[in-house]
């Protein structure tokens, strides 16, 4: 009978190497190539510019080239205060216009004595080439306008208005309509009426009063809302 220890016995072929140390050994042999490939280019830099150039996907496919002109920068938009002063200067009508800045508008103020008589809202002719001015200016900008009728304190008593503030809204929307016959875009006028709500003076003197009532054309500026 043979003994046990020969038919257990593991073949003399079978490898002893386990499969994972192989799989390693490619992988560091790998490695080890590609580093002494690197270290070779630094002493041939020309060659590294080559093999990093070959990896490039913008060197292998061009984006279409597009001729396009040379387009000079937009010019700055022209200083409307300033221009809405030069042009009344010219013409002699500063007394009765005031022009002036804040950081959200250009606001132009009307007095009442170019505009309209005592208590109405109908526009006294002598006012049509102060507005003919002003609608050129607005025709140039594309702005969004608020035009403001402002008043007194003093009630209505005598007059086809209920109240100043109605008599407010009934005169800036005279001045809308004169805008937009003189060529204005409706579409970027807007008309408010105030009343007596909002004052520059005090109403307790004639001079203070007439200062209170006057028309004002508010030129915003881009992301203002007056």
């Amino acid at each position: 009978m043979r003994p046990l220890s020969s038919v257990y016995r593991r073949p003399q072929s079978e490898d002893s190497s386990p499969l994972w140390l192989i799989v390693l050994c490619d992988m560091m042999t790998i490695l080890m190539l590609f580093f002494l490939m690197m270290f070779s280019y630094t002493y041939e830099p020309e060659k590294a510019q080559e093999f990093a150039r070959s990896f490039a996907v913008g060197d292998i496919i061009e984006a279409p080239k597009t001729s396009e002109p040379d387009v000079p920068p937009p010019a700055p938009p022209p200083n409307t205060a300033d221009a809405i002063r030069r042009l009344l200067e010219e013409r002699g009508m500063t007394d009765a216009v005031d022009v002036l800045e804040t950081e959200s508008a250009v606001r132009v103020r009307l007095k009442e004595s170019i505009l309209f008589e005592t208590a109405g809202a109908a526009l006294d002719p002598k006012s049509d080439k102060t507005l003919k001015i002003l609608a050129d200016v607005l025709n140039e900008i594309p702005n969004e306008v608020v035009v403001e009728g402002h008043t007194d304190d003093v009630p209505i008593t005598k007059a086809r208005y209920r109240s100043n503030w109605e008599l407010s809204v009934a005169r800036s929307y005279s001045v809308i309509k004169n805008l937009t016959d003189n060529g204005v875009a409706p579409e970027k006028l807007v008309a408010a009426g105030y009343g007596e709500f909002h004052p520059i003076a005090k109403n307790d003197s004639r001079e203070g009063r007439s200062q209170n009532r006057r028309v004002e054309i508010a030129i915003l500026r881009p992301g203002s809302e007056g």
